[in-house]
């Protein structure tokens, strides 16, 4: 998550790191501050198992899945999504 943080402070699309949050409230604040964050660290972590970084980078399937439930709770379920990936890399 520290890669992804950094990213994006670097570029400007965010203006705190949150280092001294828990890594479930840390990738909730950088959801709010910028959308999506958690996919671009799932997209870009290279300890990522590959099967679900794969899935993380299917544009097909991620466009469907937002056409589906809409873009507002797309990110809500990409949110919840993550934490049950992150219980089991914990």
């Amino acid at each position: 998550m520290d890669r992804t943080a950094n990213k994006l402070f670097k570029a400007g699309k965010i203006n705190n790191l949150y280092s001294d949050q828990d890594l479930y409230t840390r990738m909730i604040s950088l959801n709010k501050e910028f959308p999506g964050a958690s996919l671009l660290h799932y997209r870009s972590d290279d300890n990522m198992v590959p099967a679900i970084k794969e899935l993380w980078s299917n544009e097909k399937l991620l466009d469907a899945i937002e056409q589906i439930v809409g873009k507002d709770n797309f990110y809500s379920l990409a949110n919840t999504i993550d934490s049950i990936f992150n219980g089991f890399r914990a």
